[in-house]
């Protein structure tokens, strides 16, 4: 009888005790009775949903997917500030080049613009070396490189005949497909 006794006793214990359970008004948990109250009255049903062992695992699992989402995100984050970091030095870099472009450019312009003042002066000095001589000596000169320039020339063009007469033409008529 004693065990039978601590038996009922166990049974009810069981039975009796508390589930973790909530009630859910439609797609979100009841808040309190006046709401699940007048949910019912509505709809005429409310679900009540049961907390196992098994649940607890899954806010475990949920709990690890939201950290992993949360460092996911962390290094999203990061990646996008080197990304940043990135096109900030490249847009240095490009304007350091721009600016040693643009000096570069001035410096050969200023040595471009001391060749020419060299060069006019050493044709100053030319034209003053051919005023000295008098008018018989210029005119003999003047025909002489005169002479000697139609020399050249025709020598130039006959060689340029030569070469040419060997060379094979394209026929113009033909159209390429």
């Amino acid at each position: 009888m004693k065990n039978l006794l601590f038996l009922l006793f166990l049974f009810l214990l069981t039975s009796c005790s508390y589930e973790k359970k909530t009630f859910w008004c439609g797609d979100h948990p009841c808040i309190n009775k006046v709401e699940r109250e007048s949910y019912f009255k509505k709809n005429m049903s409310v679900e009540v949903k049961k907390f196992n062992k098994k649940d607890k695992l899954k806010k475990s699992e949920i709990d690890e997917i939201l950290k992993q989402v949360k460092m996911n995100e962390k290094k999203r984050i990061l990646t996008e500030k080197q990304i940043a970091r990135k096109e900030k030095l490249d847009k240095k870099n490009k304007l350091k080049e721009e600016k040693l472009y643009k000096k570069n450019k001035l410096n050969e312009e200023k040595i471009e613009k001391k060749r020419r003042k060299k060069a006019k002066k050493m044709l100053a000095k030319q034209n003053i070396k051919k005023t000295k001589y008098s008018k018989k000596n210029r005119s003999t000169l003047n025909k002489i490189t005169n002479k000697e320039s139609k020399n050249r020339f025709t020598k130039l063009v006959e060689k340029i005949k030569i070469e040419n007469m060997f060379r094979p033409y394209p026929d113009i008529n033909v159209i390429p497909k």
